[in-house]
């Protein structure tokens, strides 16, 4: 039989097991703890069973806190669960059960599943003050255990695959979602597990005792706390210049998730579930569901963190112009994890570099006319990091890298109105149209937190003459500044060059 510790009550907080079968007492399990399981030990038992509680270091004579008859094992694999309080100050069970102290047994434990590619699960609700429960998984799932009162294991085992879960714990027959867990069972094929639920819904009406949690305990007494589902801000860009994917559907875990994404289109930053396996799969608009997916990818998000996945590449590269630095450029996604969706700053904004072009050369991007060199050395598919400067306007132009020339072109940032935001900024299209499929221009674009996409206008030039006419003599001769710049000298009626 197998014994796990699920009483939160910290006067059961570390005891010893005895128990009596007919053959006197025997030590069970000394020092048993709280979230503590025992492997499955073997006992002779042939008559009445019943356990004894008392104080860790006992003996056979040693006074027992608390005895209880079990009754007569009648199966080769017992489990009992040992929940409930002793003590004062404690809620009362919803469903006005008892909430004493109690050995809750389990017949036909399972120390094995029975089809080894599946894992055989069983649930059990150990929360004296929570009310029963529906366990389902997440967005939509299958429901798992219905209608599970404190005290009680669910009808029969489970048979799941080995895989990932999201298990969504609610408020029996409700809509009220107490809270999510993440059960990693990938490598427990051909094994059994008890998943229980510990410690109080509301711990400030337990004397402060431990909240409300999910655990596994295996037959060979390992138990492990199931995470709560956390959660990392995702943005997704479609940056993918191939003409078959103008517009595609992505799917998120098999299910549509961002249907009819545009070329060069984004979506906003949105929570998803973080330290699970999330997989992207790319449809066009000619498929309908996760079998039609062209290309998936896995990925973890780490928690609370924040990120850009931007989808760039062709479907078929033989069909279009190399990279001219002989990268792949095969349908991908570029993730960059540190994404800024607010810096709190009131005049500064945040923005990185991501080229995205697949038949460029690694490029610079430095503020013309002699301005900062910004990012350097950017290969196709490579992702900055962001950096931050004020909220203002700003001529970037791109060319090949450490070189003054070529320079490809020259565009016109107005992040006046960004001050606090963050915005990622990618290069978009063929460098070449021609020799890809006449697909779209190379250009430059900036998606913000929202999912709005800026496409930044190329620099265009107007033809200016100045002319001094102010006849004060003190301002005879005057130097003209553009930008910070020095232009001329000029003299009093006289005009400058035409200038661009």
């Amino acid at each position: 039989m197998q014994l796990i510790h699920n009483s939160p009550d910290p006067l059961a907080a570390n005891v010893d097991i005895w128990y009596d079968g007919g053959n006197g007492q025997q030590l069970f399990e000394a020092d048993f703890t709280y979230l503590d399981a025992t492997t499955y030990k073997q006992t002779n038992t042939p008559t009445q069973l019943k356990f004894y509680v008392k104080p860790s270091g006992s003996n056979a004579a040693t006074p027992a806190v608390d005895s209880f008859d079990v009754g007569v094992l009648t199966t080769q694999y017992t489990q009992f669960i040992v929940s409930g309080v002793a003590g004062s100050g404690y809620a009362a069970n919803p469903n006005s059960l008892s909430t004493a102290i109690t050995f809750n047994r389990l017949n036909n434990a399972r120390t094995v599943g029975a089809n080894p590619p599946l894992v055989d699960v069983i649930a059990f609700h150990g929360v004296t003050d929570a009310p029963g429960i529906d366990v389902r998984v997440r967005s939509g799932g299958p429901l798992l255990v219905n209608n599970l009162k404190y005290g009680s294991y669910s009808p029969a085992y489970l048979q799941v695959p080995a895989t990932w879960y999201q298990l969504e714990v609610i408020v029996e027959d409700s809509s009220s979602v107490i809270n999510t867990w993440i059960a990693n069972t990938t490598a427990l094929a051909g094994q059994s597990a008890t998943i229980f639920a510990s410690g109080f819904a509301n711990p400030g009406a337990n004397n402060n005792g431990p909240a409300l949690g999910l655990y596994a305990a295996l037959a060979n007494g390992t138990v492990v706390a199931l995470p709560v589902r956390k959660t990392a801000n995702v943005q997704l860009v479609h940056n993918s210049a191939d003409p078959a994917l103008d517009t595609v559907n992505v799917y998120v875990n098999t299910q549509l998730g961002f249907p009819n994404l545009k070329f060069r289109g984004a979506t906003p930053f949105i929570p998803i579930t973080a330290d699970f396996p999330i997989q992207l799969g790319v449809v066009p608009t000619t498929g309908t569901s996760w079998a039609d997916t062209i290309k998936t990818w896995t990925f973890f998000f780490n928690a609370d963190s924040n990120y850009v996945a931007m989808v760039t590449g062709v479907v078929n590269p033989a069909n279009f112009a190399a990279n001219p630095d002989a990268l792949p450029t095969a349908l991908d996604v570029a993730v960059k994890e540190g994404a800024v969706i607010a810096n709190g700053s009131g005049t500064n904004v945040s923005f990185n570099f991501a080229n995205g072009v697949t038949d460029v050369y690694a490029i610079d991007a430095r503020v013309r006319s002699g301005g900062p060199l910004l990012f350097n050395n950017t290969e196709y598919n490579e992702v900055n990091n962001y950096i931050q400067a004020p909220a203002y306007y700003y001529a970037w132009e791109l060319l090949k890298q450490d070189s003054s020339l070529p320079v490809i072109d020259a565009w016109i940032l107005n992040l006046s109105n960004y001050a606090g935001s963050g915005i990622y900024i990618f290069s978009s299209g063929f460098l070449t149209p021609s020799s890809n499929n006449n697909g779209p221009q190379f250009d430059l674009f900036g998606a913000l937190p929202s999912g709005q996409v800026i496409a930044f206008p190329r620099r265009q030039t107007a033809t200016v003459q100045f002319v001094h006419n102010c006849a004060d003599p003190i301002g005879d001769t005057v130097d003209v500044y553009i930008n910070g710049a020095k232009l001329s000298l000029i003299h009093i009626s006289e005009p400058t060059r035409l200038l661009r």
